[in-house]
C-alpha cells in the first residue's frame, strides 16, 4: 500500500484545484520558502483527522480556506482528497484504491468522505488505527516536529510504539468499556438509592389504599343517591311542562280568532286601497304634468342664463381685442418710421463706401511707384523687404480684420439690447395667457369635481334612501329576537344562581356554610373559596380543576382566628367540615421556572389572574404545578426532569414527581365549579352584548325615519347646485378654447424673435472668436516685424526715407480697408434691421386683420344671442300660464283624495286595535314559551347531567322514586352520606393504583440491579483480557524497536550506542520510555545536552527503527534535515535509500544533497496571483533537468546528469 494522490481545492494556498500524483519510492517537494511546501504536510493532516488549528500553523480552523489574493476571491470551501493504492489488501477493505476526503466550509459544517461516501471522523479513525498512518501516527513528521518524539514528552514515544505495535484499538476498545464499566457502576449505586426510596413509600401507599377503597364504596353510594334526586326533580318538571303546554293552547285559539277578524279588515283595506289608487294615479299623472312643466320652465330660463352670460363674455372679448388693435397700429406707425430710418443710414453708407474705393485706389498707386523705386534701390534686401512686406500686410489684415469685428460686435449688442424689450414684451403677454388658461383650467377642473362630487352624493344618498325602509323591517325584526334572546339568557342565569347555592352546586355543606358566615356579615374576614379567587384563562377549566383537586374549595381568610372561629361555628351547628388557609400563617415553597419546552403551556401560578394579596396562597398551591398541552409532552418532559411537583395537562391527566400517570375517562362529564364560573361569565356577557344590541336597535330604527326626510331635502337641492355648476363649466371651456387661440399665435411672435436672437448671438460669439485668433496673430506678426525692423535700420537714408514713405502708404492703406470693411459691415447690419423690421411690421398687420374679423364675429354672435333671449322668454310666459291651469285642476282631485284617505285611517284605527290585543295575547304566550323553555332547560340540564356526569339513558331507567317520601328525605341521605365521606377527606384517588405500581416498580429495579452486575462483572473480566494481549504485544514489538534502534545508532554514530528502557517493567502498559544514549568519543549524558543536530538524528534513529518493525504505507518528512551537517545528511540520504523499498517516503526539503538522492521531484512555486503551483519532474528525464537547471551538475544514481537544483531555484519557480 502507498499514497498514490493528493487532491487540494481551496486549502491555504492552493486556491485552485492542484493534483499532486505519487509513486512508490522517494518524492522531494522542493521551493523557495513561503510557496506552500509545508501547506502539504498540513493537508495530509489535515484529511487524516487532525482537529487542533496549532498543529496546522494556525488560530482557528477556518484558516485553511484559502483567504484569496488580488485576483482571486476567497474560496467558499476547503476540500482534500487523499487515494491509497490498496491492491495488497493492507486495509481490510475490499477496494483496490481507497480515498479518504474531507471538506470544511466558512459557515463550520464539515465533511468526510472514503471513498467518495460520506462518513464519519470516528469512522476513519479506527479504519486508521494501527496502519501508522492516523492522525497520532508516525507517517507525517511536521516542520520542527522531528525533536518532539524523543526529547518534549515521553508520552509521544509510547504513542509511536504503541501504533507500531498495533494495540492502539485495543486501548481503544478497553476505554469504550471502562467508560460502559463506569455507566453500569453508576446505574447500579442509582437503582440502589430508588429502591430504597421506593421502600419507605411501600407502607404508607398500602394504608393510603385501603382508605381510598372505602372512599370509593361511599362515592358509588352517594352517586346513586344524586341520580336519584335528579329523577325526582325530573317527575316535577315534567308535570310542570304539560300544565303550561295546556295554557298555551287557549292563548293560540285566542290568537286564530283575532287573525280571522284582521283579515275581514285587511279585506275591506283593500278595496279601498284600490279606489285610493286610481285617485292617487291621476294625482300623481297631474303632478307629473306640473312637473314637466316646471321642468321646461327651468330648461328655458338656463338658457336664457347661459345666453346672456355669452354675450357678457363676447362683448369683454371684443373690447379686449379693439385694445390690441390699437396697440397693433402704434407699432405699425413706429415701424415705418424705424425703416425710414434704417434706408437714410444705408444711403449713407454707400456714399461713404465709394469714397473709400476711389482713396484706397490712389494709395495703391503711390505704394506701387514706391515699391518699383525700392526694388531699384535695394536688390540685395530684396529678400528681407519682401519679407517685411508680407508682414506689413498681414498685420494691418489682422489689425482691419480685428477693427471690423468689434465694429460688428457694437452693432449686434445694440440690435440685442433693442431686441430685449420685443422678447420681455411677448414673453409677458405669453405669460398672462397661459396664467389665464392655468386659473380657467383649475376653475373648470374644481367645478367638474365639485359635479362629479355631488352626483356621487347624490346616488349615495339614493340608494340609502331605498335600503332605509329595508333596513327598518330588518332592525325591528334584529330587536324582538334580541328581546326573546334576553330572556331566555335571564332564565338561564337565575338558573344558574340557584344551582349554585343548592346541594347540587358539588360545592361541601360545611364550604356553603363558610361562606354564609361571610354572606351574613358574621365572619367578613373570610374572602371566598379559591375557585372564586382566581379567573382562568378559556379552555383551562379542566386543567386547573384536575390540578387544584379538592383544594379548589380550600377558604381564604385573612387570618388564624377567622379560621377558628368560622371551624367552631361549623362544629357547633354540626354544619359539615371545610379548609380554610389563613393568610397570616400560608408559607410559599419556592416556585418552578418555565422549562418552555415542546408542549409547556406555562407554570399554573403565571396561567391565571387574582388578587396581589392571596399570591402565598396561590404560589402554594400552584407555584410547582405545570400545564402541558398534551400527555406525550408531559411524559417526554418528565423523563429527565424531577423539579416539580406534578405535571397537568389540557385534558386533566396528571404527571406526578416519581413518574405516576393519571388518566383515562369516566362516564360522568365533570361540571366543577370553574366550568360553571366560565358559563356564568359567558352569560352575563351575552346579556350585556344582547342589552346593549337592542338600546341600538331602537335607537336606529328611530334615526332612520329621520335621515329619510333629511336626504329627499339634500337631493333636491344637490340637483339644483349641480345645474348652476354644469353652466358655468361650459362658459368657462368656451374662454379657454378663446385663450387657446391666442396664445399660439403669441407663441409663433415669440418663436421668430427668439430666432432672430439665437442667430445674432452666434454671430456675435462668432465675431469674438475672430477677434481673439487675430489678436494672437497679430502678436505674433508684431514680434517678426520688429525682427526685420531691425536689420532694415542698417540700411542707408535713402532706404530708411523710401521705406517710411512706404509704411506710411500701407497704413493708409489698411485704414482705408478697415474703414471700407466696416462700411461693409455696417450696410449688412442696417439691411438685416430693415428686414426685420419689415417683417415684425407684417406680423402685426396680419394680428390687426385677425383681430378686426373676430371683433366683426363676435357683435353678430352677440346680435344672435339677443334674439335669442327674447324667443325663450316668450316661450317661459306661455308654460307659466299652462302650469297655473294644471294646478287648479289638481286643487278638486286633492279634496277627493283627503276624503279616501281619512276612509283608510279609520279601518287603520279598527286594524291597530285588534292587532294590539293580538299583541298582548302574544306577549302572554311568549311568557309561557319563556316559562317553557326555563322548564325545558331544567330538564335539559337534568338529562344532561343523568346523560354527560352519570352516563345513564333515561328509556333504559325505570323510574320509581316510591321509596322516598320526600325530596328532603333523598337530600337528608345524600348529605349524611357525604359526611361520611367528608371524614375520610383527604383521600387519594390514585392510592390503589399509586401502591400497584410502586410494588412493580420495586420488583423490576431489584431484578434491574442484579443485571448490572453480571454485566459489571463481564466487563472487568474484558478489560483484563485486553490488558493482557496489549502487554504482550507490547513488550514483543517494543524488544524489536530496541534492537532496531541500536543498529541503527550504531550506523548513523559509528562507534556510538543507543538503547531504548521502560521506567516500569512491571506495569508496560503505563511505563514511560527512556533513550539511553551514547555518542562516540563521549560519555553517557542526558539528552537536553545534545546538539540540536545530535537530538535531530538521534530522533531519526527512533523513527527509522519504528519504520523497520513496522513500516507504514507512506512517511512524509519536512525539513527533518535541517539541522544536519553534509556527512550526517548524507547518512540520513543512505537510510532513506534503504527504507524506499519497503516505505514510500515524501520528503519537503531545501538540502541539495537529500534532492539527489529521490527519485521524483516536485517544484512548489507561490505564483504572483497568491496561488501555489506545482511542477513535477523525474530525474531520469534529462532534457527536462537541463531545463529547470541553473548550470551545477552531479552523480545520480551511478549517472553523470544534471541536478535538479533548478526546482529550488527562485528565479525559476517564480
Amino acid at each position: 500500500m502507498y499514497l498514490k494522490s493528493l487532491e487540494l481545492m481551496g486549502f491555504k494556498s492552493f486556491g485552485r484545484k492542484t493534483v499532486f500524483d505519487f509513486q512508490p519510492g522517494i518524492t522531494a517537494i522542493i521551493g523557495p520558502n513561503g510557496s506552500g511546501k509545508s501547506n502539504v504536510c498540513d493537508a495530509i493532516r489535515w484529511v487524516l483527522g487532525e482537529q487542533s488549528a496549532k498543529a496546522l500553523r494556525g488560530t482557528k480552523m477556518s484558516e485553511v480556506i484559502f483567504a484569496g489574493s488580488a485576483e482571486f476571491r476567497p474560496a467558499a470551501f476547503s476540500q482534500v482528497k487523499l487515494i491509497l493504492d490498496n491492491e495488497d489488501r493492507a486495509m481490510p477493505m475490499d477496494y483496490s484504491e481507497v480515498s479518504i476526503g474531507r471538506q470544511l466550509f466558512r459557515s463550520g459544517e464539515s465533511n468526510y468522505f472514503v471513498n467518495n461516501s460520506r462518513t464519519l471522523l470516528s469512522e476513519i479513525k479506527e479504519m486508521l488505527m494501527d496502519t501508522g498512518i492516523g492522525k497520532d501516527g508516525y507517517s507525517v513528521i511536521g516542520q520542527g516536529d522531528i525533536e518532539d518524539i524523543v526529547f518534549q514528552r515521553t508520552q509521544s514515544r509510547r504513542a509511536l510504539i504503541e501504533e507500531a505495535a498495533g494495540i492502539t484499538k485495543f486501548k481503544h476498545r478497553k476505554q469504550n468499556t471502562l467508560t460502559k464499566l463506569g455507566h453500569t457502576r453508576t446505574n447500579i449505586t442509582r437503582l440502589n438509592d430508588i429502591i430504597g426510596e421506593i421502600e419507605t413509600q411501600l407502607g404508607p401507599l398500602a394504608e393510603q389504599a385501603e382508605k381510598t377503597r372505602k372512599y370509593q364504596t361511599l362515592a358509588a353510594e352517594i352517586r346513586q343517591l344524586e341520580i336519584d334526586l335528579i329523577l325526582f326533580d325530573l317527575n316535577q318538571y315534567y308535570a310542570e311542562q304539560e300544565n303550561i303546554n295546556s295554557m298555551r293552547l287557549g292563548l293560540l285559539a285566542k290568537i286564530e280568532e283575532i287573525e280571522k277578524f284582521l283579515a275581514e279588515v285587511d279585506s275591506k283595506k283593500a278595496d279601498a286601497r284600490v279606489r285610493f289608487a286610481e285617485f292617487e294615479e291621476v294625482l300623481n299623472k297631474r303632478q307629473d304634468e306640473v312637473k314637466a312643466v316646471t321642468l321646461q320652465i327651468d330648461d328655458r330660463r338656463r338658457q336664457v342664463g347661459v345666453l346672456r352670460e355669452d354675450i357678457r363674455s363676447q362683448q369683454a372679448r371684443c373690447q379686449a381685442i379693439l385694445e390690441e388693435i390699437e396697440g397693433i397700429e402704434t407699432m405699425l406707425l413706429d415701424g415705418g418710421q424705424e425703416i425710414s430710418d434704417a434706408e437714410n443710414r444705408l444711403k449713407d453708407e454707400e456714399s461713404r463706401e465709394i469714397e473709400i474705393s476711389a482713396a484706397m485706389a490712389e494709395v495703391e498707386g503711390s505704394i506701387a511707384s514706391v515699391r518699383s523705386e525700392l526694388e531699384k534701390h535695394l536688390k540685395e534686401q530684396a529678400n528681407d523687404k519682401d519679407s517685411a512686406f508680407q508682414i506689413a500686410v498681414k498685420l494691418a489684415d489682422r489689425k482691419n480684420r480685428i477693427t471690423t469685428a468689434q465694429a460688428q460686435v457694437q452693432i449686434l449688442e445694440r440690435q440685442l439690447e433693442k431686441g430685449e424689450s420685443d422678447v420681455a414684451s411677448a414673453q409677458a403677454h405669453v405669460d398672462k395667457l397661459k396664467t389665464e388658461i392655468a386659473r380657467l383650467e383649475k376653475e373648470i377642473a374644481t367645478m367638474k369635481a365639485e359635479v362629479d362630487e355631488n352626483r356621487s352624493r347624490q346616488n349615495e344618498e339614493l340608494a340609502r334612501l331605498n335600503k332605509i325602509e329595508s333596513e327598518c323591517r330588518k332592525n325591528e325584526e334584529e330587536l324582538n329576537a334580541a328581546t326573546d334572546q334576553i330572556k331566555i339568557l335571564n332564565a338561564r342565569s337565575n338558573m344558574l344562581e340557584e344551582l349554585r347555592h343548592s346541594s347540587e352546586s358539588g360545592i361541601y355543606r360545611g364550604v356553603q356554610a363558610a361562606l354564609a358566615l361571610k354572606e351574613t356579615g358574621r365572619l367578613p374576614d373570610i374572602y371566598g373559596i379559591i375557585g372564586d379567587l382566581i379567573k382562568v384563562p378559556q379552555g383551562y377549566e379542566m386543567a386547573f380543576e384536575t390540578a387544584l383537586g379538592a383544594s379548589i374549595q380550600d377558604i381564604v381568610t385573612r387570618d388564624a382566628e377567622t379560621a377558628k372561629r368560622a371551624i367552631a361555628i361549623l362544629k357547633e351547628n354540626k354544619a359539615g367540615r371545610a379548609t380554610f388557609l389563613p393568610l397570616d400563617m400560608i408559607t410559599a415553597p419556592p416556585t418552578v421556572e418555565n422549562p418552555k419546552v415542546r408542549g409547556c403551556v406555562g407554570v399554573a401560578l403565571e396561567l391565571i389572574q387574582f388578587d396581589a394579596r392571596f399570591y402565598t396562597v396561590m404560589s402554594n398551591l400552584l407555584g410547582r404545578i405545570l400545564i402541558f398541552d398534551n400527555l406525550d409532552n408531559a411524559v417526554d418532559f418528565a423523563r429527565n426532569n424531577r423539579n416539580f411537583n406534578r405535571i397537568v395537562t389540557l385534558d386533566g391527566e396528571i404527571v406526578r414527581s416519581s413518574g405516576a400517570l393519571t388518566g383515562g375517562g369516566e362516564a360522568r362529564k365533570s361540571v366543577g365549579i370553574l366550568s360553571r364560573k366560565r358559563e356564568q361569565e359567558e352569560l352575563e356577557s351575552k346579556l350585556k352584548s344582547f342589552t346593549a344590541k337592542e338600546g341600538k336597535l331602537r335607537t336606529l330604527v328611530a334615526s332612520l325615519h329621520k335621515e329619510r326626510q333629511q336626504l329627499q331635502t339634500s337631493t333636491r337641492a344637490r340637483e339644483d347646485e349641480i345645474m348652476r355648476r354644469e353652466q358655468s363649466v361650459g362658459f368657462f371651456g368656451r374662454q379657454v378654447e378663446q385663450f387657446r387661440a391666442e396664445l399660439t399665435s403669441r407663441n409663433e411672435e415669440y418663436a421668430n424673435i427668439a430666432r432672430d436672437r439665437s442667430e445674432m448671438t452666434s454671430r456675435l460669439a462668432a465675431l469674438r472668436e475672430e477677434i481673439t485668433r487675430a489678436s494672437e496673430e497679430l502678436a505674433f506678426f508684431e514680434a517678426q516685424d520688429a525682427e526685420l525692423s531691425g536689420r532694415l535700420n542698417s540700411l542707408s537714408g535713402r532706404e530708411e526715407s523710401i521705406q517710411s514713405r512706404l509704411t506710411s502708404l500701407n497704413a493708409m492703406l489698411g485704414e482705408r480697408k478697415l474703414e471700407l470693411a466696416q462700411v461693409v459691415e455696417r450696410k449688412k447690419a442696417v439691411r438685416k434691421e430693415i428686414e426685420n423690421a419689415s417683417k415684425r411690421r407684417k406680423d402685426a398687420q396680419e394680428r390687426k386683420d385677425r383681430a378686426g374679423a373676430e371683433v366683426e364675429r363676435l357683435k353678430a354672435l352677440s346680435s344672435e344671442g339677443d334674439g335669442k333671449v327674447a324667443t325663450l322668454q316668450k316661450e317661459i310666459d306661455n308654460f307659466e300660464k299652462h302650469r297655473e291651469a294644471l294646478e287648479n285642476a289638481m286643487a278638486d282631485i286633492q279634496s277627493e283624495y283627503r276624503k279616501m284617505s281619512k276612509e283608510l285611517d279609520q279601518l287603520d284605527h279598527a286594524y291597530q286595535s285588534r292587532v294590539r290585543i293580538e299583541d298582548s295575547t302574544r306577549k302572554k304566550l311568549s311568557e309561557l314559551d319563556i316559562k317553557m323553555a326555563e322548564v325545558k332547560t331544567h330538564i335539559s340540564t337534568k338529562e344532561g347531567i343523568l346523560s354527560g356526569e352519570f352516563g345513564l339513558d333515561l328509556t333504559d331507567l325505570a323510574i320509581n322514586l316510591h321509596k322516598y317520601e320526600s325530596r328532603d328525605e333523598l337530600v337528608g341521605r345524600t348529605t349524611q352520606r357525604k359526611f361520611e365521606q367528608e371524614l375520610l377527606e383527604p383521600v387519594n384517588p390514585l392510592a390503589i393504583e399509586d401502591y400497584e405500581k410502586t410494588r412493580e416498580r420495586y420488583d423490576f429495579l431489584n431484578s434491574q440491579v442484579a443485571d448490572l452486575k453480571e454485566a459489571a462483572d463481564s466487563l472487568e473480566q474484558v478489560i483484563a483480557e485486553i490488558e493482557k494481549i496489549s502487554s504482550e504485544r507490547f513488550l514483543e514489538t517494543f524488544a524489536q524497536i530496541n534492537t532496531a534502534f541500536n543498529d541503527i545508532f550504531e550506523i548513523l554514530f559509528p562507534g556510538g550506542s543507543g538503547m531504548l528502557k521502560l521506567s516500569d517493567k512491571d506495569n508496560p502498559l503505563e511505563s514511560d520510555v527512556d533513550i539511553a544514549c551514547r555518542l562516540p568519543g563521549k560519555k553517557l549524558t542526558t539528552l537536553e545536552l545534545f546538539s540540536g543536530g545530535e537530538k535531530s538524528l538521534i530522533s531519526l534513529a527512533l523513527l527509522f527503527s519504528i519504520l523497520q518493525v513496522k513500516p507504514p504505507a507512506f512517511c512524509l518528512l519536512d525539513e527533518v534535515e535541517a539541522a544536519l551537517d553534509e556527512s550526517n545528511v548524507r547518512r540520513f540520504n543512505r537510510m532513506l535509500r534503504s527504507f524506499a523499498d519497503k516505505t514510500q517516503f515524501l520528503v519537503i526539503t531545501h538540502n541539495k544533497e537529500t534532492m539527489q538522492a529521490v527519485d521524483v521531484i516536485y517544484g512548489v512555486t507561490l505564483q504572483k496571483s497568491g496561488i501555489s503551483r506545482p511542477i513535477s519532474i523525474r530525474l531520469e528525464d534529462e532534457n527536462k533537468i537541463r531545463e529547470f537547471t541553473v548550470g551545477k551538475s552531479g552523480h545520480v544514481s551511478g549517472k553523470n546528469i544534471p541536478l535538479a537544483a533548478s526546482a529550488a531555484s527562485e528565479e525559476n519557480l517564480q
